[in-house]
């Protein structure tokens, strides 16, 4: 008898199947790892973005602003300006985020509506909410972003330090520890 190199299409039928169900196993757990992956980032890059805010304000000896919108949960921008009514793309933009193709995934689900036209003063005091204080209650202004099951706020504190926390209910990821 003689011996025939290759594979018997049996055995290629058994190896793609093998395959398949290795990948269905494992996209679910990729796509999972994708989201906070996201997620993660973006939160450090607001992080970035805030600190940038209070270091320019001292750099240039002028107060800088943050400035928020959220037309929806997709389309928002979030930026650091040297003016209270910047838009994005002007000179007085320093650096801005915006959801959609540039954050494909990022849902804004909150940003507070006192957040918006926040001022780092330059004297390096403290920061200067849009209500002149944190809102009722609170002693600190969120944003909250969303990727998939997963949910990330940021909150900003009247000293201009960022924490990271879930909100309450939702699923934990990382070393982030619940919101309190």
């Amino acid at each position: 008898m003689k011996k025939t190199k290759g594979f018997t299409l049996i055995e290629l039928f058994v190896t793609i199947a093998v395959l398949g169900i290795i990948l269905a196993i494992a996209i679910p757990s990729f796509t999972d790892w994708h989201n906070r992956t996201r997620l993660e980032n973006a939160g450090k890059e607001i992080t970035t973005m805030l600190a940038l805010g209070k270091g320019e304000s001292r750099k240039l000896g002028k107060s800088t602003f943050i400035r928020t919108q959220n037309a929806n949960m997709d389309n928002w921008y979030l930026m650091i300006s040297t003016s209270n009514t910047c838009t994005p793309g002007n000179e007085c933009d320093l650096r801005s985020m915006q959801g959609g193709s540039a954050y494909p995934g990022i849902k804004l689900i909150n940003a507070s509506s006192y957040l918006d036209q926040t001022e780092f003063p330059s004297n390096d005091s403290l920061v200067v909410f849009r209500t002149g204080k944190p809102t009722a209650g609170k002693s600190f202004e969120e944003i909250t972003l969303e990727s998939g099951k997963y949910q990330l706020t940021l909150r900003i504190s009247p000293t201009g330090v960022v924490t990271s926390c879930i909100p309450s209910g939702k699923t934990l990821f990382g070393k982030i520890s619940q919101c309190a």
